[in-house]
C-alpha cells in the first residue's frame, strides 16, 4: 500500500528472511594469489608451453640463439599480459569497493502510515521509499509515482544526460526501462515514490 507502506510486523519478517540491505565484499584471495592465477589462463599456458619448447630446442642446439630469443620473447609476452590483466582486475575490484561509498546512509521510508528516515541497511523488498532531488538512490527500486523525476546514471552507464523516470514501464530490459532507479545513482530533479 503506497499510503501506508509496510507494517512493522511485515518489515520485521522480511528483514529476518532476507537479512540487512548491505553490499557485502566478496571473499577474495590475496593479490599475490590473484596475480599468479593469471599465469594459469589458457592463452598464458599456451604461450608458456611454446616458450618451454623454444628453450628445449635451444638446449638441443646451443648455436641456435634465435630459439633462445624467441623463448625469452614469448615468456616476456606472458609476463606483460598477466601483469596487464591483473592490473585491470585489481582496479575493477577497487572500483567495487568504492561503490559502497555511493550507498546513502539513510532513506525516507513509509512504514505504518508514517514517513521516517531509516538506516538503508534496514530496507526490505516492499518498502515504500520517497525520493527527491539531490539524494542518492538507496536501493534498486521501481518508480510507482513521479513528478518531473530525473536520475543521473553516469556512475553505471557513463551517460552524462540525466534520465527521466516515470511509473510507466517502457522495456523488457531492466537497463532500458524508465521505471527503475538503481542503487548509487543520484536523483537530480523532481520527486518520486518507489
Amino acid at each position: 500500500d503506497l499510503k501506508e507502506g509496510l507494517s512493522a510486523g511485515d518489515h520485521a519478517a522480511r528483514l529476518k528472511q532476507d537479512g540487512p540491505h548491505v553490499l557485502k565484499p566478496p571473499v577474495k584471495p590475496s593479490w599475490l594469489i590473484q596475480l599468479l592465477g593469471q599465469f594459469g589462463n589458457f592463452f598464458a599456458v599456451l604461450l608458456q608451453v611454446a616458450a618451454i619448447l623454444c628453450f628445449v630446442g635451444f638446449s638441443l642446439d646451443i648455436k641456435s640463439l634465435e630459439r633462445l630469443y624467441l623463448g625469452i620473447g614469448l615468456y616476456a609476452v606472458v609476463v606483460i599480459s598477466c601483469l596487464f590483466t591483473f592490473a585491470q582486475v585489481y582496479r575493477r575490484d577497487l572500483t567495487r569497493i568504492k561503490f559502497r561509498d555511493y550507498v546513502p546512509p539513510f532513506a525516507i521510508v513509509k512504514r505504518d502510515g508514517w514517513a521516517s528516515e531509516v538506516d538503508t541497511s534496514t530496507l526490505v523488498v516492499g518498502d515504500v521509499v520517497e525520493l527527491q532531488a539531490g539524494e542518492r538512490i538507496p536501493a534498486d527500486v521501481r518508480i510507482v509515482e513521479s513528478t518531473s523525476f530525473k536520475v543521473d546514471t553516469s556512475i553505471l552507464t557513463g551517460e552524462k544526460t540525466p534520465l527521466p523516470l516515470t511509473a510507466r514501464w517502457t522495456s523488457l530490459n531492466p537497463l532500458d526501462t524508465h521505471n527503475l532507479a538503481f542503487l548509487g545513482t543520484t536523483a537530480v530533479q523532481g520527486t518520486a515514490t518507489a
